[in-house]
């Protein structure tokens, strides 16, 4: 770990290890000989584990949002997900019931579920 003071400095705020850095054995010291400083780091942490979890149930529930609209808006689901319809151009190819088809785009257009309906 560097100083970063004078020149070196990010920004504003200038970072000396020795006054600025603290390592996990100075504060497992600190905390087995000072209860307040032990009261506040379980203050500190569980804050923490308690942002954690929330920004966590906050995802988990902004995913079931999206995928329970996504199955209201699309009629066909594919690996219990979503499948864009694509009915008007499969049709188009059976209808020309040619015994070999070549169906040709980018990774994440369709080409699975396209050749899974035909």
């Amino acid at each position: 770990m560097n100083d970063f003071q004078g020149d070196n400095k990010i920004g504003n705020i200038s970072f000396i290890k020795n006054g600025d850095l603290i390592t996990t054995t100075q504060i497992l010291q600190k905390a087995m000989n000072d209860l307040n400083f032990q009261s506040e780091l379980y203050l500190l942490l569980k804050k923490e584990v308690d942002n954690v979890t929330n920004n966590s149930a906050q995802l988990r529930d902004a995913i079931e949002n999206s995928k329970a609209l996504i199955a209201c808006n699309i009629a066909h689901k594919l690996n219990d997900e979503y499948e864009i319809d694509r009915s008007e151009l499969l049709s188009v190819i059976k209808k020309e019931s040619r015994i070999n088809i070549s169906i040709q785009g980018e990774a994440g257009s369709g080409l699975k579920v396209r050749l899974n309906r035909i």
